[in-house]
């Protein structure tokens, strides 16, 4: 086929086997770092260094496996960004299962079209609101399972149900251990669901593979390392924030600390960025556009938003305005963008650290994606970050 074809002069080389091994490997890299930051109820972050965190995924894990969790079994959680939502993702796919998340604003009629679809056998949610919402599905009856994070005020009568907490409390035994090594680079690991804006849903099926050649790309051209600071805001149902900026995050070093503006209060964002000093910050332009208008209108802001230790940005989804770019630009903090999409891990290009930001560029594929950009304008994308397929839909798949 005839067109322009681009990739990255920079070989990938070999890329790791699996999330839990990599979790495995991170874990003794990093040993008492903190791995992720989380504000609870009373007002102030609690820390989650790697031990801890590998502990909990390897009790999650082990309880699930004890429970008869298999590969293959698809495993939903229906939450905004957690600390828990974490660890059962983590403990999900390091056994070989998949793990579905579901966006926590989502209907009890949207929230049943993905638990039908992928049918799950258990599902992880935060409190009561959300097992309330779950309990209106149709599906509710189907699932093995029901895991709450917070005790609810009314102990369910449904044996189904089972505390977050009691996953945590499990013994390890070697079971971990055997499921992880089982697993292989081309298992999927994830079905992650397209926001249906043309259609129905559709399930991305992505592997452990998929996940890892991304990570492994990032680190040739990215130097995050460990003790860098992520202020994350950006939902994990989504593969912007659940897999590029997440596992970024994971695979670094850096430390993830959850924003509770949810990207919805921009004074809460603020206010969050002034206490984390985030090194890096990864978003959308409607959010670059609101901090930069606060940081206009007032210089307090403007000196909390570009402290001394900020890196770089990172944006994607759309276009970013010039002038807000500029913005960053005239403060000497690099605007770095990307683009991709959910059936491609997601990223398929980037732009350098080093280069000057040129609108509507989104720089060169990474390491080990190819682009071939046909004569009629469709872009073909080739490498081991391509999904596996649809779940369940042949069709669409072709």
């Amino acid at each position: 086929m005839n067109g322009t074809y681009l990739s990255s002069p920079i070989p990938l080389g070999e890329v790791e086997s699996s999330i839990g091994t990599m979790l495995q490997a991170r874990a003794l890299a990093f040993g008492d770092r903190i791995a992720c930051k989380e504000r609870k109820k009373y007002g102030q972050y609690v820390s989650l260094d790697w031990p801890e965190l590998m502990q909990r995924v390897r009790r999650s894990g082990t309880a699930l496996l004890a429970l008869g969790v298999a590969k293959g079994d698809r495993l939903a959680v229906y939450s905004r960004n957690t600390e828990e939502m974490l660890c059962w993702e983590l403990a999900v796919m390091s056994i070989g299962a998949i793990s579905v998340p579901i966006f926590s604003r989502y209907s009890a009629e949207q929230v049943n079209y993905l638990l039908e679809h992928s049918a799950a056998r258990m599902i992880l949610v935060p409190d009561d609101e959300q097992a309330q919402k779950v309990k209106q599905t149709a599906y509710y009856q189907q699932l093995e399972r029901i895991f709450m994070v917070e005790t609810p005020a009314v102990q369910p009568a449904d044996s189904r149900y089972m505390a977050f907490s009691e996953l945590l409390a499990s013994a390890e035994t070697a079971a971990f251990a055997t499921a992880v090594h089982e697993v292989q680079p081309t298992d999927p690991c994830l079905i992650m669901y397209t926001s249906g804006t043309t259609g129905l849903p559709k399930g991305v099926v992505l592997t452990h593979r998929n996940l890892l050649s991304q990570q492994k790309a990032l680190t040739l051209l990215w130097r995050i390392k460990a003790g860098d600071v992520f202020l994350s805001y950006l939902p994990w149902h989504h593969s912007f924030g659940g897999l590029f900026e997440r596992f970024t995050a994971l695979c670094s070093g850096a430390l993830l600390c959850l924003d509770d503006s949810y990207g919805r209060d921009i004074a809460r964002m603020i206010h969050n960025w002034q206490e984390i000093k985030p090194t890096h910050f990864f978003s959308v332009p409607k959010i670059f556009n609101a901090l930069v208008t606060e940081a206009r209108l007032d210089p307090r802001i403007d000196r909390v938003l570009f402290h001394p230790g900020l890196k770089f940005v990172f944006t994607a989804a759309a276009p970013l305005p010039a002038d807000c770019s500029d913005y960053f630009a005239n403060k000497g903090i690099p605007v770095l963008e990307g683009w991709g999409l959910t059936e491609t891990s997601p990223c398929v290009t980037l732009t350098a650290p080093d280069m000057e930001r040129l609108s509507s560029i989104v720089g060169r594929p990474i390491p080990g994606v190819e682009v071939l950009v046909a004569e009629n304008s469709e872009i073909l994308v080739r490498g081991p970050n391509v999904m596996s397929g649809y779940y369940q839909d042949p069709e669409r798949t072709a």
